[in-house]
């Protein structure tokens, strides 16, 4: 079965123009979650986009799926 959609197409790109495979491809671990976390709080405009204000433990769930996109 082939996979399609905007989804398979992306990772597609990202890897054919060598993008890091997430965050911890370019060196982040768990480590660095909670000063991940804390840099994204100062970053209200972009938090202020959310649909639900973002809670420290959502925010650190993004970075620990983040550290391999596929």
């Amino acid at each position: 079965m082939v996979e399609r959609g905007c989804p398979t197409a992306l990772i597609r790109l990202m890897r054919d123009i060598g993008n890091p495979n997430g965050i911890g491809a370019v060196g982040f671990t768990d480590s660095h979650i909670d000063a991940l976390v804390a840099g994204t709080r100062v970053q209200q405009r972009l938090l202020a986009q959310a649909p639900l204000p973002p809670t420290d433990e959502d925010l650190a769930t993004i970075f620990q799926g983040s550290a391999q996109n596929w």
